[in-house]
């Protein structure tokens, strides 16, 4: 795949003004941009409405991991797992002096 890329851009530059290499690079770049924002946003989406899901309704949380998991709430069939939000949690016999390092 880098090899093609390479031979397409190498076969651009000769037939392409400078100028014109550069526009293109830049709409490249902006939908590549767009993309990972509109994923982040999509991610961020079901992180909040997991966490508040699981606040409210604990019971609820299995659920929506199995659904999740299983690819029903989107269709991607993508695994997803929650990203860890820090000491908070993990349970409090996992929290100790020794698991916190300071600086």
């Amino acid at each position: 795949m880098l090899m093609l890329g390479i031979s397409i851009g190498v076969a651009f530059n000769a037939m392409f003004a400078n100028w014109m290499v550069t526009v293109l690079l830049i709409i490249l770049f902006l939908g590549t941009a767009a993309k990972a924002l509109m994923k982040g946003i999509e991610t961020w989406k079901k992180e909040t409405m997991m966490k508040k899901v699981s606040h409210d309704f604990p019971e609820a949380e299995k659920h929506l991991e199995l659904e999740s998991k299983s690819g029903v709430a989107d269709g991607s069939g993508e695994d997803y797992k929650l990203l860890p939000s820090g000491p908070a949690s993990l349970p409090d016999e996992q929290v100790s002096s020794k698991n916190i390092r300071t600086f």
